[in-house]
């Protein structure tokens, strides 16, 4: 696209990835994500020795080991998805948009990004972080490193941040449309239907439960379900609550039954607590109550990736059976379907 023809900008930020599933990038890449010190928010005396000397060493080797297993030709998945997912809403928006993907840890580098984007006569940039649910350490993060490098910008254009999209009507249709797809593709291995699994688990990515009451403000958080039910000023940029409230958004428009779902946390790391009920504990404890089919869905990754195809797909489904269910499924992520290009645009307005 010339640039002469570009008002706006739009650029969608994702996690990161490794450039591959080396011992040694996958070693530079945790360096990276865990040096962020709204990832691991301690003490940057304790948080250094800790990544570099003990946790980015330690876990290399064996998570390189799980890459290995993810990779695709075209590369990285969540790389490769979230490249897809700029081509598609690219060609759905008018020729005075510029929509570029970045990731904040890895490459394509939002440094670079930014740096392509300060060269265009825009009058508007639209940051959107490929995160449902705020977080600090997701989408926060993200801004404070936009913010930070465009302040140095001689012009500095309109500026929309958007940090959340998880109660917007078009996010919860793309992903009902990902589920009915799922069920109408004969190829897939599901049970006929969504009501024929004994429980359903929505599994997020978890948080430790300190950073969620760090957002909290005058100590409101409770870290219950009927906290983080309530839509209120307290609960606006509280993760916990943004996931509850989107498993129950998702429950109504699915039809589910009460208790015939669970929303659960995974990928907790340290001894630290973690936001529960954990998934892989719920996992053990339904195959222990006799419940032998369950379907994950995981509304907090728009792209899949270690923590889908992986974590859900490889390992949580071979503990499920080990503590004697039958089977676990799960669903794909939106990656570049079209409901969900579709759902970027109405979420950034792109169509005005």
């Amino acid at each position: 696209m010339s640039h002469a023809l570009t008002k706006r900008a739009v650029l969608l930020v994702n996690l990161g990835t490794p450039d591959s599933y080396s011992t040694r990038d996958v070693a530079r890449y945790l360096r990276i994500f865990l040096s962020d010190s709204r990832v691991l928010d301690i003490s940057p005396w304790v948080r250094i020795p800790l990544v570099y000397g003990i946790i980015a060493p330690w876990r290399a080797r064996r998570v390189s080991k799980r890459y290995r297993q993810l990779w695709l030709p075209e590369g990285a998945p969540l790389r490769y998805h979230t490249q897809q997912i700029v081509r598609q809403l690219q060609q759905k928006t008018p020729s005075h948009t510029q929509v570029l993907g970045a990731m904040r840890y890895g490459s394509p580098s939002l440094d670079k990004a930014l740096r392509q984007i300060s060269q265009m006569p825009i009058h508007e940039l639209i940051v959107l972080p490929l995160f449902p649910q705020y977080a600090s350490a997701t989408s926060g993060s993200v801004f404070e490193y936009v913010l930070r490098r465009i302040q140095t910008w001689h012009s500095i254009p309109q500026l929309r941040l958007i940090p959340s999209f998880y109660d917007h009507p078009a996010f919860i249709h793309a992903w009902a449309a990902r589920i009915q797809t799922a069920f109408s593709d004969h190829k897939a291995q599901y049970l006929a239907d969504i009501h024929r699994y004994d429980h359903v688990l929505f599994s997020y990515h978890g948080l430790p439960e300190s950073q969620i009451k760090k957002g909290s403000k005058n100590g409101h958080c409770k870290l219950n379900d009927s906290c983080c039910r309530a839509q209120s000023p307290h609960t606006a940029y509280c993760y916990r609550a943004h996931c509850i409230q989107t498993t129950e958004a998702l429950v109504q428009r699915l039809a589910l039954k009460p208790n015939s779902y669970t929303t659960c946390f995974q990928s907790r790391l340290g001894p630290v607590p973690w936001l529960k009920p954990y998934t892989d504990a719920t996992l053990c404890a339904l195959a222990q109550k006799g419940l032998q089919n369950v379907l994950v869905l995981s509304p907090s990754f728009v792209c899949d990736c270690l923590e889908t195809t992986i974590e859900i797909g490889d390992e949580y489904r071979s503990l499920f059976r080990q503590q004697g269910g039958t089977r676990l499924d799960w669903i794909p992520s939106l990656n570049a379907t079209s409901p969900w290009i579709d759902a970027l645009a109405a979420i950034m307005r792109l169509n005005t």
